[in-house]
């Protein structure tokens, strides 16, 4: 776990540190400064980070508070016509990490089911682990720059996954 958040903090401290910017205005003849295209200069790489929960499990099924996920994709904005709209496409990947104190296990239907881990049974990691390809779809709305060259955006989207990879880590006693 501590090899965990302390890559998570490298990253973030060189993503972060790398999208700063110094942007030189110069103001128009009426002292305003000029209108910038900021769906130019936004949206092309995107980190994400979450913890996960499993929906409608049931209640003998605990997920460990340490599930997470992380994303990464690029996309590319391209603007509708002359409007404050533009469209973004990416293309990425995903990966969902899921502790819990059960095992996925097949029934006679072959359908995937979760049985928890025997009470008895002795276990260090019992983790789930699904990569995605991502496929991120946004339609964004820019406001005008204000006199100070500030901005606000809206954005409305989705995201879909196809699964590539799935497979558990179980270290401890079998049940």
């Amino acid at each position: 776990m501590l090899k965990f958040i302390v890559s998570l903090s490298v990253v973030c401290g060189v993503v972060f540190t790398s999208m700063a910017q110094d942007i030189t205005l110069k103001a128009n003849k009426d002292n305003t400064l000029p209108k910038l295209n900021t769906y130019k200069k936004m949206d092309y790489f995107h980190l994400e980070a979450s913890w996960l929960t499993l929906l409608d499990k049931p209640d003998s099924v605990k997920v460990k508070p340490l599930s997470h996920s992380f994303s990464a994709y690029l996309s590319y904005p391209m603007q509708i016509g002359k409007s404050h709209f533009n469209f973004t496409p990416g293309i990425g990947i995903s990966v969902d990490n899921i502790y819990t104190n059960s095992k996925v296990k097949l029934d006679t239907a072959s359908k995937l089911y979760l049985s928890p881990i025997a009470s008895g049974i002795s276990y260090k990691m019992n983790k789930q682990t699904y990569g995605y390809l991502t496929a991120p779809i946004t339609l964004n709305y820019f406001s005008n720059n204000d006199k100070n060259g500030k901005a606000w955006k809206a954005s409305l989207g989705l995201r879909f996954n196809m699964l590539v990879n799935s497979h558990t880590k179980y270290k401890g006693n079998d049940d």
